[in-house]
């Protein structure tokens, strides 16, 4: 984790930022969920729905950015433009490879919830108590957490598609990428606990308002922790490629 601390320590003003989008766009997609398709207006729900997905997007291409400008030059600040412009480099690949990842993960759900209904004896997942779905969830994503984390990571800092990246998993035991996982696993935990402790608070005020924030928080910076842990792990034991054209990447501060 040393490493991950002179990062964070060096380019505090990026994290921060990336944080702080993260955390607003869960809470704001938190917020604005339950309304849509209920009490806003046609017009307005189109607006509020382009809205949120335009700010997921950008979100996600300056995080992605940050984390693949990491391994090149760690230590060096990145204007938001550049990150954008990099992270926009890496996006569809990366979206081909959650909607990989999404079958997977409701095979193996469908597995796991098919075994607690067995041992609960409740045939219909819908009337599984929250601790039992939550659990279903960490089970599943720490069952596949070796790809979910690793194969991202290979295809930022290797710059390869979803098929090239997955071939890079036999060169990482699991004995090797303990830590990385461990963090992962780590932050499942925690937030199925959070997820115990919003379902026991009060549905509104302000014990409810500091849950969802504690949770988004949580969330935004695990994550974030998880990408950047495996994205410095990966490039410890790979040469990055040279800055692909498509990328239109530049050295920060003109190096």
């Amino acid at each position: 984790m040393s490493k991950v601390i002179r990062v964070i320590r060096a380019r505090w003003p990026e994290v921060l930022m990336i944080v702080v989008l993260q955390t607003g766009l869960y809470l704001l997609i938190q917020r604005i969920g339950p309304r849509l398709g209920a009490t806003v207006t046609p017009g307005r729900e189109l607006v509020l729905f382009i809205a949120t997905v335009a700010m997921l997007v950008i979100v996600q291409m300056v995080s992605v950015g940050f984390l693949a400008t990491v391994p090149r030059y760690s230590g060096t600040r990145c204007e938001p433009v550049l990150l954008l412009r990099i992270g926009r480099y890496f996006f569809w690949r990366l979206i081909r490879f959650e909607l990989l990842m999404f079958v997977f993960l409701l095979a193996v759900l469908s597995l796991v919830f098919h075994l607690f209904g067995a041992l609960l004896g409740i045939s219909d997942p819908n009337k599984f108590p929250l601790w039992a779905v939550s659990l279903s969830n960490v089970l599943t994503l720490t069952v596949l957490s070796k790809p979910l984390v690793l194969i991202p990571a290979v295809m930022i800092v290797c710059d390869r598609m979803v098929v090239e990246a997955l071939h890079y998993l036999g060169r990482y035991p699991i004995g090797r990428v303990k830590p990385v996982l461990a963090l992962f696993v780590g932050l499942l935990l925690l937030l199925f606990g959070l997820t115990l402790l919003a379902d026991r608070a009060p549905s509104e005020g302000l014990v409810h308002q500091a849950t969802l924030l504690a949770y988004a928080a949580v969330v935004s910076v695990g994550a974030f922790l998880v990408g950047l842990r495996a994205v410095l792990f990966v490039a410890e034991r790979e040469t990055p490629p040279r800055p692909h054209a498509d990328a239109d990447e530049t050295i920060p501060g003109g190096e």
